[in-house]
């Protein structure tokens, strides 16, 4: 997140300097918003959890020597 916020700090610098338009497509918010940043981790790592939870279940009802004479 830190990194993110800082690219966004020096993407905003350089269209600046380059007559390009702000960052930010919404009214009212910046490109810079803590709460954005916060909001979209949290959303990502929602559907991070959500895409892993299905395929963490079926590999712990496996019977571990079943997996391993497989491979």
């Amino acid at each position: 997140m830190t990194g993110a916020f800082w690219l966004t700090s020096v993407l905003q610098t350089f269209t600046g300097e380059f007559g390009g338009s702000q960052l930010s497509v919404l009214f009212g918010v910046s490109a810079t918003d803590p709460a954005t940043f916060a909001a979209v981790s949290l959303l990502i790592i929602g559907a991070v959890l959500l895409a892993c939870y299905n395929p963490t279940r079926a590999a712990t009802n496996v019977d571990p020597m079943v997996a391993l004479r497989h491979d």
